[in-house]
């Protein structure tokens, strides 16, 4: 059993919810956080979590944004970027 948080902060307090509540993370429970913040790779914590490529959204963002302003018209269109996981602590494999 494992929880997808959809942001480290709220995957470490889930953590140190499960740690209150007798939980071993990996051992009883997964967690899988996203974004890979700098509190993600604190040595009491080693939260395996998803990097985002933030430096590429942004470009994506700021290209879109001024694509729209030379032209409103311009059809709107899908923008796939690569994320991977950072493996840590916090998942076990499966057996």
């Amino acid at each position: 059993e494992a929880y997808f948080c959809g942001d480290d902060v709220i995957s470490i307090g889930a953590m140190s919810a499960l740690k209150e509540n007798g939980f071993d993370t990996p051992r009883d429970v997964g967690i899988l956080g996203v974004n890979d913040m700098e509190m993600a790779h604190w040595q009491n914590i080693r939260l395996t979590t998803i990097h985002q490529p933030v430096g590429a959204i942004v470009d994506a963002v700021i290209s879109r944004l001024a694509t729209l302003m030379e032209n409103p018209e311009d059809p709107a269109r899908a923008i796939c970027l690569d994320a991977h996981v950072v493996e840590r602590d916090t998942l076990r494999k499966p057996v």
